[in-house]
């Protein structure tokens, strides 16, 4: 097992459970305790609010509150909608695509409800995925996962068969803020370790960003600006950041 693949388990293992010890890592993963003290180490210095101590590693006790789901899809919903007016004209008959669970994800489903192209979509939604499931010209595939209580997404997703079973071609997804200095960041874990891994298997990685979320940085970062291909916003950003951003990162305005 290489020691990404350790890593992520140790993840998934910590925030399951809130915290784990070496000593159980270590019989879990088959590996001598250093090692595991030596991914401890990476996972610490990348995730600043989990926490090494003597035995283990834990997460820390802060908490941010999340605006419940509902109540976001009612913010910036004329920002959000043209978003995903743009996002669509990507989007190419027989393409592959994984999309998130984002409030902005959720206007592309409403858009893609009557399309008469063919198109896979791979999705952690359960709204989404049960919004698209009629329309005979959409194959809809949910990645198996928690869902937990009060949400829309599919978390801890359990392997990769599902995302290795696929050639993606394009990966749209939001965040809770974003920053020239730190990139994309979310304030939930699970979808910070679920997001690193869908970059890593897409060919074309898409951010839907409205502009309350500009020159944010929220609690993990899980990308570089550099690190995406495109991020398409509304002219509601000030035209200044929309300039700096375009040094790291291709724009496109709604």
């Amino acid at each position: 097992m290489f020691a990404e693949e350790r890593q992520q388990i140790i993840l998934k293992k910590v925030i399951e459970n809130k915290s784990i010890t070496v000593k159980e890592l270590a019989e879990l993963l088959d590996v001598s305790m250093p090692t595991v003290r030596s991914d401890i180490d990476i996972i610490c210095a990348n995730y600043p609010d989990i926490e090494r101590t003597h035995g283990g590693i834990v997460l820390s006790n802060k908490f941010i509150h999340q605006t419940p789901y509902d109540e976001r899809k009612a913010l910036n919903l004329k920002e959000k909608q043209s978003i995903a007016s743009l996002a669509i004209s990507l989007i190419k008959h027989k393409d592959t695509i994984l999309i998130d669970s984002s409030s902005t994800s959720n206007e592309i489903a409403n858009k893609l409800v009557n399309i008469d192209i063919k198109i896979t979509i791979i999705t952690t939604g359960i709204n989404i995925a049960v919004k698209l499931k009629e329309n005979p010209n959409l194959t809809v595939i949910i990645i198996g996962g928690v869902l937990k209580p009060k949400s829309n997404t599919i978390q801890n997703s359990f392997d990769d068969s599902v995302i290795n079973a696929f050639n993606i071609d394009k990966f749209f997804f939001s965040a809770s803020g974003v920053s020239l200095k730190n990139g994309f960041s979310d304030y939930n874990y699970n979808e910070v370790v679920d997001k690193k891994r869908f970059l890593a298997k897409c060919q074309q990685s898409i951010a839907l960003i409205d502009s309350t979320k500009f020159n944010i940085d929220s609690k993990s970062s899980f990308a570089q600006l550099k690190e995406v291909d495109y991020l398409i916003t509304t002219q509601a950003v000030d035209k200044k950041d929309i300039e700096r951003y375009k040094r790291s990162i291709k724009v496109l305005t709604a």
